[in-house]
C-alpha cells in the first residue's frame, strides 16, 4: 500500500511523498497495461512530434549535442574498462545516440514509440522497438554505459528499472540517468509565493524526483553514486519576473536565453567551463534536471 504525505494535487492528479518507495509519485499508480499503448502509438506520434523528431532549428540542435557531450565526457572520465559500447533506453529519435556515435562509441538503443524508432532507423540507427523490460533486456547483451534521460518518471516500478540496468552493464561500466528536479527549491519557493500552482506536474509524469530521492533509489538497489550534473534552471527566469507559465509568447524567449547561455561556452570552446558550472549547481540540487553519473557497487559482484 502506498501512502505519504500529499505535496500537491494539480490538474487532476494527487501526488504523495511515498513512505513505501521513498520518492513522490502519483496515487493511484497506473498500471503498465494502460500506460503500454500511449508510448508505443501517441507519445512520439501526437503529444511529441514537433518536439522530439526532426523539424528542430540547427541551433537547437547544437544546443543539445553540446549539453549531452557534457554528460557523456564527464561519464567517461569516471569508465575504467577499455570498451566502447553504450546502450540509450528510451533513446527518442536517437539524438543522445548520434553524439555518442560521432564520439567513437558503438550504440545500440531501445524505444517504444514506433514514430521515433522509424526515425532512427531512417538515421542508421541500431535501435529496438519495445520497452525495456525482463524480456527485452535479457536480449541486449551488456554494456560500458547504460543512458537514461526522461524515462524514469514514466516509468510505473523505478526499482525494478534500476534493477535491470544493474544486470545490463559490464563491470565498471556506468550508468547515467537524467529526470527532471522537481520539487525543487526554486519551485517550491514560487509555489510558497501563491503565485504559482505547481506547474511542473504533468499527466506524463507517475514519479517525482529530485538529486537526493534519485541518488537513495540508486544506493538503494546496488548502485554507488559518483557525480551530479543539471541543466539551466528555467524556474530563475518566474523568479525573475519572466511569467513563461501564463504568457506563452515568453516560453519561446526564456528558451532561447538559456539556448544562448550554453551555447556561448560551446562556440569558445570553455566546454568544461559550463560542465563545471552546472555541476556545482547540481551540488545544491538546484537545475531543471536531476542527472546521476553511478556505478554498480563492487560487492555487487561478488
Amino acid at each position: 500500500m502506498h501512502h505519504g504525505k500529499v505535496l500537491a494535487t494539480h490538474k487532476g492528479l494527487k501526488v504523495i511523498n511515498c513512505l513505501e518507495c521513498g520518492y513522490a509519485h502519483v496515487d493511484p499508480l497506473p498500471s503498465s497495461d494502460d500506460l503500454m499503448p500511449y508510448y508505443e502509438t501517441d507519445f512520439f506520434s501526437k503529444t511529441k512530434a514537433s518536439a522530439y523528431l526532426d523539424n528542430a532549428s540547427d541551433e537547437e540542435k547544437n544546443w543539445r549535442d553540446g549539453l549531452y557531450g557534457d554528460r557523456l565526457r564527464l561519464a567517461e572520465k569516471y569508465l575504467n574498462t577499455n570498451g566502447k559500447e553504450l546502450l540509450d533506453i528510451g533513446c527518442g529519435p536517437g539524438r543522445f545516440l548520434r553524439v555518442a556515435q560521432n564520439s567513437g562509441w558503438t550504440i545500440k538503443g531501445i524505444e517504444p514509440g514506433v514514430a521515433a524508432v522509424e526515425y532512427c532507423h531512417q538515421q542508421g540507427f541500431d535501435v529496438d522497438a519495445g520497452f525495456f523490460d525482463t524480456v527485452s533486456a535479457a536480449t541486449l547483451g551488456e554494456f560500458d554505459i547504460v543512458h537514461s534521460d526522461m524515462v524514469l518518471e514514466h516509468v510505473p516500478h523505478p526499482a525494478n528499472f534500476v534493477q535491470l540496468v544493474k544486470k545490463t552493464l559490464k563491470r565498471d561500466g556506468i550508468f547515467i540517468i537524467s529526470v527532471p528536479n522537481d520539487f525543487n527549491p526554486f519551485q517550491m519557493t514560487l509555489e510558497s509565493s501563491g503565485n504559482f500552482q505547481p506547474w511542473w506536474i504533468d499527466r506524463d509524469h507517475i514519479n517525482y524526483f529530485n538529486f537526493d530521492t534519485l541518488e537513495n533509489l540508486l544506493s538503494q538497489n546496488g548502485f554507488e553514486v559518483l557525480d551530479r550534473l543539471t541543466t539551466f534552471p528555467m524556474d530563475m527566469f518566474l523568479l525573475m519576473g519572466e511569467n513563461y507559465i501564463d504568457d506563452n509568447q515568453l516560453g519561446p524567449l526564456c528558451h532561447k536565453k538559456r539556448m544562448h547561455f550554453d551555447l556561448n561556452f560551446e562556440y569558445i570552446g570553455l566546454q568544461e567551463h559550463r560542465l563545471n558550472f552546472y555541476r556545482q549547481l547540481a551540488q545544491a540540487g538546484m537545475g531543471r534536471h536531476a542527472i546521476i553519473i553511478a556505478k554498480v557497487e563492487q560487492h555487487e559482484y561478488s
